[in-house]
């Protein structure tokens, strides 16, 4: 019976996650898709205002490029790539 338990938790759990990561792939599409940007794995890309940007999520820290502009923040600042997305156009907007 225990077996049994197991082996049917298992396999809901196997089902579930394409389910799970589909959602969430459709999530963060939705909210990216506004700014111009699409989500690769770890990293965020695309174009605004004629700028290339990127931002890559790693371990220790959060690498947001516009142009020829980088800002760096704490990766445990959840939103930080956002605000540091806006503080670089600014900042690429003043040295245009």
């Amino acid at each position: 019976m225990t077996i049994g338990l197991i082996v049917a938790i298992t396999v809901a759990w196997a089902l579930a996650i394409p389910l799970v990561l589909g959602r969430a792939r459709d999530a963060s599409a939705a909210v990216l898709a506004p700014l111009g940007l699409e989500q690769h794995g770890a990293q965020i890309t695309g174009e605004r205002h004629g700028r290339p940007v990127r931002v890559r999520f790693t371990g220790r820290e959060t690498v947001t490029t516009v142009g020829e502009i980088e800002l760096r923040s704490p990766s445990d600042e959840p939103a930080g790539w956002l605000r540091d997305l806006a503080e670089a156009e600014r900042l690429a907007d003043e040295s245009a």
